[in-house]
């Protein structure tokens, strides 16, 4: 068996081989409900955690410490409705959120609402939810905020003829959101 350390020692492999497993890094949250990690910045020392449950989004430090709960699957003011789908961290000031439906919001790390960035949606050709998986990651160039990321619904499926379009179907999907 190999692993990450520097052992020579070698270990009988097969299926009746005897594992040794050990945690060699965790996080322990506060927390009743099952979490699922949806980003970390180890140059912020932030994890940005969700609830499986509820989907709800917390900001975690790397001692575990519970920062912020924000409270934004809700229809209020700072509310994304209630098909939060997944969370970012995007820099020291800002976090990005996705609406299953309407599209990504901008926070601030106070559960701010700064900005909307509606859907890119043709139409709904499927829904997918992710449990465990978040489908976008927003970046800075050249201090603008950008978001890449897969939009099942961006194009129709059934449409798409690979003997027709071949590679062109990449040249057509080429768009992005611009933050600004």
């Amino acid at each position: 068996m190999v692993s990450c350390g520097k052992s020579e020692k070698r270990n009988p492999t097969g299926p009746t081989a005897k594992l040794k497993l050990e945690v060699v890094d965790s996080l322990i949250v506060d927390e009743l409900e099952p979490l699922v990690m949806d980003d970390h910045r180890s140059d912020l020392g932030y994890y940005l955690l969700r609830n499986t449950k509820s989907r709800q989004p917390l900001l975690v430090d790397e001692q575990g410490t519970v920062i912020q709960e924000f409270d934004i699957l809700n229809e209020g003011p700072d509310g994304i409705g209630s098909f939060g789908t997944g969370y970012r961290l995007l820099n020291d000031t800002s976090w990005v959120a996705q609406n299953l439906m309407t599209g990504f919001y901008l926070y601030d790390y106070q559960g701010k609402r700064k900005k909307h960035l509606p859907s890119l949606q043709k139409g709904i050709f499927s829904i997918t939810i992710n449990t465990n998986r978040t489908t976008f990651h927003p970046f800075m160039k050249n201090g603008a905020a950008y978001i890449l990321g897969e939009e099942s619904n961006a194009f129709d499926h059934k449409a798409i003829d690979p003997e027709k379009l071949g590679a062109d179907f990449y040249t057509t999907q080429k768009r992005s959101l611009n933050m600004r």
